[in-house]
């Protein structure tokens, strides 16, 4: 079994390491630019609301969806649900990753800078669920929208993914 055929037979895992991975490459960067500003992480223990993390610094609070792709990956849109549009500084952060080491290589940003509120995206096309009914249709999914690659940030390094989320807040 190659790498890349073992990533979806452990997808929790490799979710797992990854959100824990992009942690730890945000603490590490608030200690480096400023020692003693603090970040709070809190995670959600169930995924229905649209985010996986709410990670807050000073005022600044951000409401963050995971997303994830291998860098030979080719998924170029991801599915994210509306309530993430109401939260407060909702946004996603979308993981490119090596499937050789599981080391993130660039982040991709969707949302406001600095912690404003995201576009509503209620108005993007509804994504579908991935199995079929026993017509063989596939549903659609109400409160998820298809959001494309294009729309979000050009890659970014952990330093400049930390600027789009926490600015210069104090």
């Amino acid at each position: 079994m190659t790498k890349i055929e073992a990533l979806s037979l452990s997808s929790s895992y490799v979710e797992n390491v990854l959100k824990h991975t992009f942690l730890a490459d945000l603490l590490q960067t608030a200690w480096r630019i400023d020692h003693t500003r603090k970040i709070n992480v809190f995670d959600a223990e169930v995924d229905d609301s649209g985010f996986d993390l709410v990670v807050s610094s000073g005022h600044t609070f951000r409401h963050i969806q995971l997303k994830s792709t291998h860098s030979a990956g080719r998924a170029r849109s991801i599915s994210a649900h509306t309530a993430l549009s109401s939260a407060l500084g909702g946004c996603i952060v979308w993981l490119f990753y090596s499937a050789e080491t599981l080391r993130i290589e660039h982040y991709r940003f969707f949302g406001e800078q600095s912690g404003g509120a995201m576009a509503d995206i209620s108005g993007l096309p509804k994504t579908k669920t991935v199995r079929r009914d026993i017509h063989g249709q596939r549903r659609e999914r109400e409160h998820h929208r298809k959001i494309k690659l294009s729309a979000f940030s050009p890659p970014l390094s952990i330093e400049q993914l930390y600027e789009c989320l926490f600015g210069n807040e104090p």
